[in-house]
């Protein structure tokens, strides 16, 4: 992969981290638990964090961070409010955080097997594909817990 290539999927994958904290930062603000919104706004703040870190990588390849969630966040937004179901049971949120916690794992791994321009690229994506999969888990075990009719906090 050349470098303008890393670089173009870098933000696009930072466009789509945008996406997520967005996302996150909207399941928090919709449930009625304490402890998902709890667990959502750390999601969220994970995210930006991960943003912050395909900004400076992008920066140091030459590029220039593209932020904004574009096209996909607007995907996404007009998605959720189609629904009309914007998910607003904690089960539904759930439900959802782990759907696109899967695309996320998809995307990094989709790049690491394009191959990457250099080690520090491969490394964080590595990094943040198994981010993804532990809040995944998380997600599968609230999923659990609430399909269950626990409360789950």
């Amino acid at each position: 992969m050349t470098r303008k290539q890393a670089i173009r999927q870098l933000n696009a994958m930072l466009r789509s981290c945008e996406v997520g904290a967005e996302g996150y930062r909207r399941y928090a603000d919709t449930t009625d638990s304490t402890a998902l919104r709890d667990r959502f706004e750390q999601y969220a703040q994970a995210q930006v964090h991960t943003v912050k870190q395909l900004s400076g990588r992008v920066t140091s390849l030459g590029g220039e961070p593209r932020h904004g969630s574009g096209l996909d966040g607007m995907m996404a937004r007009l998605t959720y409010r189609l629904r009309g179901l914007a998910p607003d049971d904690a089960l539904g949120l759930l439900l959802s955080a782990h759907y696109n916690e899967t695309a996320a794992i998809e995307s990094a791994e989709h790049l690491l097997r394009e191959g990457v321009h250099d080690e520090d690229t491969r490394r964080l994506l590595e990094g943040k594909s198994e981010e993804a999969k532990q809040r995944q888990r998380e997600l599968a075990e609230l999923i659990r817990v609430y399909r269950n009719g626990e409360d789950g906090g």
